[in-house]
């Protein structure tokens, strides 16, 4: 069983006891400019540069760690002096009940920790003193419990836990050597208050297929939804949920319920085409060229342009670029899917609505299959 590969195993296996009151604030000063988006799209957290990155099983979190040999240890190894591991995300309480047995509609998260209490006693007799007390901290406006870990000479660690809306749960769990624990926690703390979850709409079965004119790119989308192509674009697929949507471009006023999606899929030597330069970071090529494109675009009035962000996104290096007016919200991702294969991703929705749209956006370039011409 690995030690930072599955928290909703690992979970399971803890001893907890009763909560108790600690009167202290977190520290949020770390630096973190890394940013994961997990593969669903709805959760998000900031982490330290040089760190790698890989997606846990559920696909609401990811573990983070000093290098790979810390990302890769399993359950019961020991600690590697100097590293620490990192795993951070969201957990839904309909996860907890699948897997305890529980009927909870809500619960807060010391009643989470004491329903996986009853499950680690039967299941984990032979770590009886694994897991300290329990600890509810005042930070701010939020209710957090910690809970310390460790088997000496073996690993340490600290999980901390905050319900973020109803039935959803920010997580984050430290682990490295005892010695190591105080220079790191203040790190893992860090990443804790990073984690930021919108919950979009339910992704729908995507059932029909579509392929650009050029064949290279095969995509799957909702039942109901249309297709067509952009003729300036030969690797690239319209879809959108309703007629009106499909001809919507960037600065049009989207009405509620609309959206639309583009979705490319490029090589690195079409990538080095349209930006006209053998560079070969071309991930902050595309973010600059987006950035670009959108000034000369508008006339800005009422327009807001953020900077390109470069991202990991479910394991993919990744970058993407936000407009947002007043009467809509386009967003455009652009990730390595392999060495050499990028996908990209543009969504257009009402100003309000671009959250509820992202899981499903996500969904489909996640899925689309690319083929280089040869």
């Amino acid at each position: 069983m690995r030690l930072v590969r599955n928290l909703w195993i690992l979970t399971l296996i803890l001893l907890f006891s009763l909560p108790v009151l600690a009167q202290e604030n977190l520290v949020t000063d770390a630096t973190l400019p890394q940013l994961y988006v997990t593969g669903d799209g709805q959760t998000r957290f900031r982490f330290p540069a040089d760190w790698v990155a890989q997606g846990a099983s559920e696909n609401t979190a990811a573990y983070v760690a000093t290098s790979e040999v810390a990302l890769n240890l399993s359950f019961g190894d020991q600690a590697v002096s100097g590293e620490v591991n990192v795993l951070a995300g969201t957990v839904t309480l309909a996860y907890f009940n699948q897997q305890l047995g529980t009927t909870f509609d809500d619960a807060t998260p010391e009643e989470v920790l004491q329903a996986l209490a009853g499950a680690a006693t039967a299941q984990s007799p032979e770590f009886p003193d694994l897991f300290g007390e329990i600890e509810t901290i005042n930070h701010n406006d939020l209710v957090i419990v910690q809970m310390r870990y460790g088997v000496e000479d073996g690993f340490s660690g600290v999980v901390w836990l905050r319900q973020v809306e109803t039935g959803v749960y920010a997580l984050t769990q430290l682990t490295t050597t005892e010695a190591d624990l105080s220079a790191w926690e203040a790190i893992g703390q860090a990443i804790f208050l990073s984690i930021e979850y919108q919950a979009g709409l339910p992704v729908p079965a995507l059932t029909q297929e579509a392929s650009s004119q050029n064949d290279q790119i095969t995509v799957s989308y909702p039942a109901d939804w249309e297709s067509s192509f952009e003729s300036s674009d030969e690797t690239t697929v319209v879809l959108a949920n309703q007629s009106s949507a499909l001809a919507r471009t960037l600065g049009d006023e989207i009405q509620p319920g609309e959206v639309s999606i583009i979705i490319g899929g490029y090589s690195s030597a079409q990538m080095q085409e349209i930006l006209g330069t053998d560079n070969e970071d071309i991930l902050a090529g595309v973010g600059a060229l987006l950035v670009e494109g959108a000034e000369s675009f508008s006339g800005n009035d009422g327009w807001t342009m953020e900077e390109a962000v470069e991202v990991t996104f479910d394991d993919y290096p990744a970058i993407y670029v936000r407009t947002i007016g007043e009467t809509f919200a386009a967003s455009t991702w652009v990730f390595e899917r392999e060495p050499g294969v990028f996908i990209s991703m543009s969504l257009l929705t009402h100003p309000d609505e671009e959250a509820d749209w992202l899981p499903t956006a996500i969904a489909i370039a996640s899925q689309t299959s690319f083929t280089p011409a040869s």
